[in-house]
């Protein structure tokens, strides 16, 4: 039974998701994403953190690539990456005040677990945190990512 406070699709929004022309483009967006993904030998994340977490663009992304039988797998003892072999991500995370793995963090430590579930774990972070506060840190960023 439907509340009064329940939030309906408009018919043209609902119009657009039912289409079959926009279904294809979105599961050939997936495709092409995963595919992307698992040729990929070195992967670059730059991503800001915006009020304490991850963009949601970033959440976009990874919705986008994790998919069941090809990226994870469900097993008797839990999830499992499938995504195998010497992937190496950069992931290049910059804020204003954040500090990178501080408390209020959460942007850091949920690109690593996504990452990890998918089966990625070399992952090296690049601090480019604080800019509110020093370019030191964007100094050393760069320079971090010059020596790659």
């Amino acid at each position: 039974m439907a509340s009064e406070k329940e939030i309906k699709l408009s018919n043209d929004a609902k119009a657009i998701i039912d289409n079959p022309l926009y279904q294809k483009a979105y599961t050939d967006l997936r495709k092409e994403l995963v595919d992307e993904l698992l040729a990929a030998d070195t992967i670059v994340i730059s991503t800001p953190i915006y009020n304490f977490g991850p963009p949601a663009a970033a959440k976009a992304w990874f919705d986008m690539v994790a998919r069941a039988g090809r990226t994870f797998a469900y097993e008797p003892t839990g999830p499992k990456g499938l995504i195998e072999g010497n992937k190496k991500v950069y992931l290049i995370v910059s804020s204003g005040g954040v500090p990178i793995d501080s408390p209020v963090d959460f942007c850091t430590p949920w690109f690593k677990q996504a990452l990890n579930f998918l089966g990625i774990t070399d992952i090296k972070v690049i601090d480019a945190s604080q800019l509110n506060k020093s370019d030191e840190n964007l100094k050393n960023a760069q320079q971090e990512v010059n020596s790659l």
